[in-house]
């Protein structure tokens, strides 16, 4: 995989966080499924990938950042 600009991660990182935020709040609140949970994971994993090579696009809000559920 190629390191994005950080201009590009940025704007990837917000859209990750968005999809997983809906995934979480459809899954949790409204007990359905947005798309899997494996397709989530990788979504996740993204997001994580992105925050190591950019620390500073890293923020608490982050699902990356959250404990359990």
């Amino acid at each position: 995989m190629t390191t994005p600009s950080h201009h590009d991660a940025a704007q990837r990182v917000e859209k990750l966080k968005q999809l997983l935020n809906q995934w979480s709040y459809a899954y949790f609140t409204e007990n359905k499924d947005l798309f899997s949970e494996a397709a989530r994971d990788d979504l996740k994993q993204e997001l994580i990938l992105l925050e190591t090579a950019y620390p500073d696009l890293i923020t608490a809000d982050s699902p990356s950042q959250r404990i359990g559920s």
